[in-house]
């Protein structure tokens, strides 16, 4: 995972339309991803208020959608500070990205001698701008969660092409063993302080957690590593509460005397 989650990283820094290669900038940048999301996650948790929602204009579509159509071939580019493997990742991780985003394009063929594509309504355009918010850095993912307009489509989309960063922030099955994911982490601290979040919190850590609305918020433990030994009693209240409400589990240690 080390790997893969290296050349993730690298292209959230980059961007899925690079004009050169990775820069050493640009690697540093990389390396500090995951304390900047921590950053975002804890802003928004603690925050009184949505933040006012920053539309950018979306491109001429025809040009968007040329990139988006095109793959990156960058091998002559092959930076001396970048390792040949996370290069190569690198590369996929863009291209899966672009073709993510190509095929939720919709196509309407137009009729005539020449063949062309209709242009998309601004609904249609928007709905693909948002998909491109959520793959090109991390800066659309980060600004939506701020001001509560982040969707289910978005998360899906990053969830797909960013699967090892999206388990180390939020969860999944690209976790290593013994790894706690960020948003867990942060949650359980929230837990611990009897923190209080609004509902419109709860309803964008459902989008993150990609969980259905009105679903409880997950809040799964990893699997402790083999030499770690717990009570059965502690295990199965541990157990009992990972799909518990922040309320439900506040009700229960009230019950406890706790």
């Amino acid at each position: 995972m080390i790997g893969t989650l290296a050349a993730e990283a690298l292209a959230l820094a980059t961007g899925i339309f690079p004009k050169h290669a990775p820069s050493v900038a640009e690697v540093k940048r990389a390396a500090t991803l995951h304390g900047r999301l921590e950053a975002a996650f804890k802003k928004f948790l603690t925050q009184e208020e949505p933040e006012e929602y920053e539309w950018e204009l979306p491109p001429e579509q025809g040009e968007l959608h040329r990139q988006l159509l095109e793959p990156l071939e960058g091998d002559e580019w092959a930076p001396l500070h970048v390792p040949p493997e996370i290069f190569g990742q690198w590369l996929i991780i863009i291209n899966r990205a672009r073709k993510y985003i190509a095929d939720k394009w919709p196509i309407y063929p137009a009729e005539g001698l020449t063949p062309a594509n209709y242009e998309l309504d601004s609904s249609e355009l928007g709905d693909v701008w948002e998909l491109v918010r959520a793959l090109d850095g991390l800066d659309g993912i980060i600004g939506d969660l701020k001001s509560h307009t982040l969707s289910p489509a978005q998360m899906a989309a990053f969830s797909e092409c960013f699967p090892d960063f999206y388990a180390v922030a939020v969860g999944g099955d690209g976790l290593d063993e013994g790894e706690v994911p960020l948003l867990f982490s942060l949650l359980v601290g929230m837990l611990k302080s009897e923190q209080e979040i609004t509902a419109d919190q709860e309803d964008m850590i459902r989008v993150l957690q990609k969980q259905p609305d009105q679903e409880p918020i997950l809040v799964t433990q990893p699997q402790p590593a083999p030499q770690s030994k717990k009570p059965a009693q502690a295990s199965a209240e541990k157990e009992s509460q990972s799909t518990m409400t922040r309320t439900e589990v506040l009700e229960s240690k009230q019950q406890r005397g706790k």
